[in-house]
């Protein structure tokens, strides 16, 4: 629950200091099924899992409120809760005597009124230019997305790490906002969410080898050299 008073600043003849309530509750279910033993005699597998989630959360409302409380009452503004049901289906893997652990998940969300954080310039026209930060809510966004994750022990010692990942997030109806760019009013539906990639991948090499030498027994122990590689999409930092 979220209860959010707005400050008295001084100007508020509507008497916006009143508290409103926003509320809800965030219900989780998961089902999970592992096969038998008996049923891998056969495969590779040592270890299977598939599982599905549902979950539902919420970000309470609230209102843009200056730091300091100098806004007038009619510069307030408020913003609704944001509601996500999420949903993910996925396998979990254990292969060749543990010598290699695979996982694959689906996962898709589905938002409303979906709070958007976004900086406007005010004062444009004169000397004192400030940047404000407001919150809007989109009527609606989508999620969607794939994650690999694999690791390998080929050889003792050696062991190897991948990670892959593709995320669609999109808002579905985001109509008469504001562009970060000049202030006009736009239609982002259908535009990317700022600060999310789309694709993104890691792998990771690393070989431990025991250390031993000639003195002190604190000398004793193991090196590991480690190399990695990342890779990022672009990412939009304005919309």
């Amino acid at each position: 629950n979220a209860n959010t008073p707005i400050p008295d600043t001084g100007n508020n003849p509507q008497g916006l200091s009143k508290r409103k309530l926003f509320k809800s509750w965030t219900p989780m279910a998961t089902i999970a099924a592992t096969m038998p033993e008996e049923y891998f005699d056969d495969t590779p597998l040592d270890h299977l899992m598939g599982y599905f989630t549902y979950s539902q959360g919420f970000k309470g409302g609230g209102f843009g409120v200056l730091t300091g409380g100098a806004q007038a009452a009619d510069d307030v503004r408020a913003f609704k809760p944001e509601y996500l049901d999420n949903f993910e289906i996925g396998l979990k893997t254990v292969a060749f005597d543990q010598l290699l652990t695979a996982n694959l998940s689906i996962f898709v969300g589905l938002y409303q009124d979906i709070q958007v954080v976004s900086n406007k310039a005010e004062g444009v026209d004169t000397e004192e230019v400030s940047i404000v930060t407001i919150v809007n809510n989109a009527a609606s966004a989508t999620t969607r997305g794939i994650e690999f994750e694999l690791v390998a022990r080929p050889i003792e010692g050696l062991i190897l790490m991948s990670n892959l990942g593709f995320l669609d997030a999109v808002y579905n109806n985001f109509q008469d906002t504001e562009s970060g760019f000049d202030a006009s009013n736009i239609n982002r539906s259908g535009q990317r969410f700022k600060g999310v990639p789309r694709f993104n991948s890691f792998l990771a090499a690393q070989y431990s080898m025991p250390l031993d030498v000639n003195g002190p027994q604190w000398l004793q122990g193991w090196v590991t050299p480690r190399i990695e590689w990342a890779y990022t999409s672009a990412i939009n930092f304005v919309g």
